[in-house]
């Protein structure tokens, strides 16, 4: 038989074989294209991912798609026993010959994940049995079953497994598989292939197990699976790449290989041949809405539900109003998507009835009329000027997208409802793809090619932090990395490796909202995946998900809802009001005072550092502001300037103008700035007569740049212009000024939405301080960095914040007497379960706890155990029990002891031992009495329970002799330049390590004062000497120099730290000693020698004679020395007379 001259591969692995297969399904299509091959199969290793991307691919490059996969077979995909000879999983190529064959791979993949999982997605062959129509098998490689018998000689069995799939998949359905990558295993399976051939009456077929591009990507290809097993390249047990071989060969180099193969060769024309399926995309796949008697038509209850909801939301209905709604209705019944819009509105309208909290849109939704009647969104279009075609163009129909927002907390909630409701097998979440992008690319290669952790992180820092940049963009930008191969060979290596893996699939993971709802189970139309944690997603991505018509929805966990919701919960415990967010006013004067002073801290999208500069020069005085300010403060339109001409305009120190009178009511609001899309197109409609389906159209390629639609619409636009009798210069100028501000103009129709939250937070903040600090921080409380930052600006309100309480267990914080209560759930080691236990026990009593023995008696102490009881002692949760906290500790031991005899008793049927009553209280056992903490051992130990000083702080204790220094502030450090030189006195309340490019440990820290809190550097060598002081509680004195970060904070690079006795010491001249002597008589003055004694170095002590008639003190001779220590201060009390 003559050798055929064409060829088409079979057997090929994408980046989608994760930490494996070494080429992108593009790549993979472009190269098959170009090699003039008329088919290409997609086999990775188990899954489908992707299948979508890459049948897209090959249709793009006008070749014919195979999609299939490498699956993994076991005698029984249910045995998760560990034998490697009974269980083991053999490799076989399935690929889809027709729509029936598609959603057969679909099901034996998922069920490979769902059902077989060990170590791999497994099937069976009952389970291929079960599903084998439609499907071509090929034998696969070495581990394929028949090819892994012909390894060891043993045809016979090799035979028998064939016969097995011939029979399952049908004679003219299974291949025997042969590779020639130059392995000698490869050899005997070819030699012998035939005999099983032969007696099997089945089919020989070539293949390549193509893994990487070219044949030089061979050593990339083995550091990737280094990467893949965590071992080092030059490790010798490693697995690794062992032939070169398994590149995407041509069709000229498959023909030379397998030239006495003329039929295996034909046979990978034939199965193409066979395969007569193609993906159907972009056919929506929507859920039929179960519809309620008396409507016919998805469209008829959407009217219906907008009708009425118009009513509702107007008093008044205008004629605008009717025209605008019956528009929307329209569009959307022409373009059938009502179906759409009952589902959304469905689960809202559920989330609402659960009480769970609700945003007020998000995105382009907010312009519908539609959408604001019938309750998903809570935005005035009218009101706002916002657009319809912004959201649903009646002239480029696509799928509209309104993402939903909920309380994060309760975000599970809405998505279960949704999966009861249409069906648990209808509804999944959505995988993403972790790549490996150009930082983490140097970083991977680095490790396995065992650079040091700090030469990689200096390799990797040189790529520039610019989110998308490629390494070739940083070679060619970046000052080093072109030079850096010529460092070293391993350099070389490293940077020629980095660059052919950069942008390589890496790992899997769970889209943060995206979810699919489809009519029937999705197992029908996509392969179905579950992680290591058991969550279940479908295989393919967000975008190829809806490519293949999967119906998206977002249901995001926003936690500013959350906080909403908290506060209005707290407000109706302190107050007694009943309050709903929609119920806040927007124009109330006191919420914008707030603003204008920049007290943004907790202000949804108004905090940042940069955000409170923009609000103060704004000096926001309405809605509209809030929304211009959340569309101004983005990197193009702070690029461009146009925060500041808004701002120079808005007060009047810059004169707003218009190019033509026509655009003033439609800039009047921005000040005659071009902001918002919707402006673009109100633009485009008014001078250049576009309908608002062109200028949305218009406004999309000017924002994408499509440079082509661009010059074809400016002509239509100049022309519109012309005709409508506008000057044509000034519809150019016009238009140039569309084209320049349409790259940073934001969608009004979000930013207004998020501005109500905005509004909404500060309003709560301006009107109830304490409620919103409480519940801000309750969702917040696993970040200490955070809380850190909250509690500043709590004390900054003026409001106490008191350490929790026994008594009132509550994991949240909360509000008692205009004081914030630090939540429970926020003490180190104490966790909600023995939080609930305590609240539980002390509603069962129905009385506060009496003492300790009274809380360990009655809780149940595998749930409230040691570790709880000191965390909350420390952290003061039990100061209103009677005892300090050092006696509380003491006698621990003993109460514990009692609780766990008082438990045996109940356990036992005994009653109490010591009955109830008076009775108990007095045979109850009693504490033992121990001096108390030091003062700052106590505030050590409050700061490590809860990560703050809560009951007081180290200064309050020495405050004469700490304000005896004169050092800076904090507060005032943060309103100096850069470089300049501060010395502040306070306490690190944390700190974290990192390790320089040298690969040295140095801290970052918090330093808190008075006034406030800044960011410490502690680099290497000071830290070295250091470290004791860094980690300790000590009232410091550092000195530094100002460093201004990117986002504008300021933060000290320390240059001396030294505690804050020994800075007394060295700076104290002399020490005026002011003292009763009557009253401390002679003990009081031997004890007074003591202390010099034992803290006696160098410094003046100048007695003060004192006469209770005299109102002023005689200097004497300085007569003796000491010097100052803080834990002598502690005795200070003593001496006071």
């Amino acid at each position: 038989m003559q050798l055929p001259n064409n060829f088409v591969h079979l057997h090929n692995h994408s980046d989608y074989s994760l930490l494996d297969g070494a080429m992108k399904t593009g790549v993979m299509a472009k190269r098959a294209a170009e090699l003039g091959q008329s088919a290409l199969a997609l086999t990775d290793h188990g899954n489908m991912f992707g299948a979508v991307e890459f049948s897209l691919a090959c249709k793009k490059n006008g070749i014919k798609p195979i999609v299939g996969m490498e699956a993994y077979i076991a005698a029984d995909r249910f045995n998760r026993k560990a034998d490697k000879v009974n269980n083991k999983a053999y490799h076989l190529i399935l690929l889809a010959r027709n729509q029936k064959g598609y959603r057969n791979l679909c099901k034996l993949s998922s069920k490979g994940y769902m059902e077989g999982f060990y170590y791999r997605p497994r099937i069976d062959h009952q389970l291929l049995a079960e599903h084998s129509e439609g499907i071509v098998g090929l034998s696969a490689c070495m581990s394929g079953e028949p090819n892994f018998h012909l390894r060891s000689g043993n045809v016979k069995k090799a035979i028998e497994v064939a016969q097995v799939y011939k029979e399952i998949l049908g004679k003219e359905n299974y291949f025997l598989e042969i590779q020639n990558h130059g392995i000698e295993e490869e050899t005997r399976i070819r030699e012998l292939m035939p005999q099983v051939a032969k007696a099997t009456d089945l089919e020989i077929i070539a293949t390549n197990d193509c893994h990487f591009l070219d044949k030089s990507h061979h050593e990339a290809h083995d550091i990737l699976m280094a990467i893949q097993t965590g071992n080092l390249l030059n490790d010798p047990k490693r697995w690794r790449s062992n032939t070169p071989e398994i590149y995407f060969k041509s069709t000229e180099e498959m023909l030379a290989i397998f030239q006495d193969w003329p039929r295996a060769v034909e046979n990978t024309l034939r199965v193409a041949d066979m395969i007569d399926f193609e993906m159907e995309l972009d056919k929506l796949l929507l859920p039929e809405f179960p519809l309620p008697e008396g409507f016919s038509t998805p469209d008829d209850y959407v009217a219906h539900l907008a009708r009425v909801g118009l009513s509702e939301r107007y008093s008044e209905i205008t004629p605008e109003l009717e025209e605008r709604l019956s528009y929307e209705l329209g569009i959307i019944k022409t373009t059938g998507y009502a179906g759409y819009f009952l589902i959304v509105w469905d689960f809202i309208d559920a989330a609402r009835r659960m009480n769970i909290p609700v945003g007020p849109g998000r995105g382009s939704a907010a312009g519908s009329l539609v959408c604001y009647c019938m309750g998903i969104t809570d935005i005035d279009p009218i009101r706002h000027q916002l657009l319809f075609e912004r959201f649903l163009n009646p002239e480029r129909i696509s799928m509209p997208d309104i993402d939903v927002d909920f309380c994060y907390e309760k975000r599970g909630e809405v998505i279960e409802y949704t999966a009861r409701k249409y069906g648990r097998e209808n509804v999944s979440q959505i995988i993403t793809f972790g790549t490996m992008a150009a930082r983490a690319v140097i970083k991977d290669v680095a490790r396995v090619l065992d650079f040091s952790f700090a030469e990689s992180d200096r390799i990797s820092k040189m790529v520039p932090e610019e989110v998308g940049i490629t390494l070739k963009k940083a070679i060619d930008e970046a000052p080093g990395l072109k030079e850096l191969p010529q460092e070293s060979d391993d350099h070389a290596m490293l940077m020629r490796n980095a660059l052919v893996l950069e942008g390589m699939n890496r790992n899997t993971g769970i889209h943060a909202a995206g979810v699919l709802i489809t009519p029937t189970p999705l197992i029908e139309h996509a392969p179905m995946y579950r992680n290591n944690k058991g969550d279940i997603t479908v295989q393919f991505d967000m975008v190829m998900s809806e490519r293949l018509g999967l119906l998206k929805m977002d249901f995001l966990g926003l936690r500013t809802l959350t906080v909403i919701d908290k506060a209005l919960k707290l407000i109706k415990q302190t107050t007694g009001r009943l309050l709903k967010a929609a119920e806040i006013p927007t124009d109330d004067a006191a919420t914008f005072q707030l603003l204008q002073e920049g007290r943004t801290v907790g202000i949804f999208q108004l905090e940042s550092s940069g955000m409170q500069e923009l609000v103060r020069k704004m000096a926001p005085t309405c809605y509209d502001d809030i929304t211009a300010i959340c569309a101004l403060y983005r990197p193009g339109p702070l690029g461009a300037d146009m925060d500041k001409v808004y701002v120079e305009r808005k007060h009047g120190r810059q004169k707003t103008t218009y190019k033509d009178p026509c655009l003033e009511p439609i800039l009047k609001d921005t000040y005659g700035v071009i902001l918002y899309q919707e402006q673009v197109m109100q633009i485009a409609s008014t001078m250049g007569g576009f309908t608002m389906g062109q200028a949305d159209t218009l406004r999309k390629a000017m924002g994408k740049k499509k440079l082509d639609i661009m010059a074809e619409m400016k002509v239509q636009f100049l022309e519109g212009a012309r005709e409508r009798g506008y000057n044509v210069a000034v519809a150019e100028d016009v238009y140039k000024e569309m084209e320049f501000f349409a790259q940073y103009g934001f969608n009004k129709s979000h930013s207004a939405a998020y501005a109500l939250l905005s509004i909404q937070t500060a309003w709560l903040k301006a009107h109830h301080p304490a409620e919103f600090m409480a519940a801000t921080m309750s969702t917040e409380m696993r970040k200490s960095e955070r809380i850190t930052q909250l509690i500043d600006e709590v004390k900054a309100l003026g409001i106490t914040i008191r350490p929790p309480d026994i008594n009132l267990p509550d994991p949240e914080f909360k509000v008692k007497d205009g004081e914030v209560l630090f939540g429970m759930g926020a003490v180190k080691g104490v966790g909600t379960a023995a939080i609930e236990v305590i609240r539980e026990c002390r509603e069962k009593l129905d009385r506060p706890f009496a003492d300790l023995f009274d809380l360990c008696e009655n809780v149940d102490l595998q749930k409230v155990n040691r570790k709880v009881l000191e965390g909350l002692i420390h952290a003061g949760a039990m100061d209103s029990l009677p005892g300090h906290r050092n006696q509380l500790l003491m006698n621990l031991d003993k109460a514990l002891a009692f609780g766990q005899k008082a438990a045996r008793d109940r356990a036992g049927g005994q009653a109490s031992l010591f009955g109830g009553g008076a009775a108990a209280e007095v045979l109850r056992p009693t504490l033992s009495p121990c001096e108390p903490f030091d003062p700052l051992l106590r505030l050590s130990k409050e700061r490590q329970a809860v990560g703050f000083f809560l009951s007081g702080h180290p200064f309050n204790e020495y405050h004469e002799l700490i304000e005896s220094l004169e050092t800076s502030t904090c507060e005032n450090a943060h309103r100096c330049g850069e470089n300049t030189w501060v010395t502040l006195k306070g306490v690190i309340t944390s700190h974290t390590k990192h390790r320089d490019r040298h690969k040295r440990v140095y801290a970052r820290c918090h330093f808190e004062d008075k006034t406030g809190v800044i960011g410490l550097v502690v680099y290497a060598k000071l830290y070295a000497e250091a470290q004791d002081l860094v980690e300790s509680d000590s009232i410091l004195v550092v000195g530094g120099r100002v460093q201004v970060r990117s986002d504008e904070q300021r933060e000290i690079v320390v240059d001396r730290l030294t505690r804050i006795d020994e800075v007394l010491g060295c700076w104290t001249r002399e020490v005026k000693l002011d003292m009763d002597l009557d009253a401390a008589g002679h003990a009081g003055v031997e004890q007074l020698g003591g202390l010099f004694d034992t803290y006696g170095e160098p410094c003046p002590l100048r007695p003060l004679s004192w006469e209770p008639e005299q109102e002023e003190a005689a200097d004497g001779p300085a007569q003796d020395y000491a010097r100052i220590h803080h834990e002598g201060c502690s005795v200070q009390g003593a001496l006071a007379g």
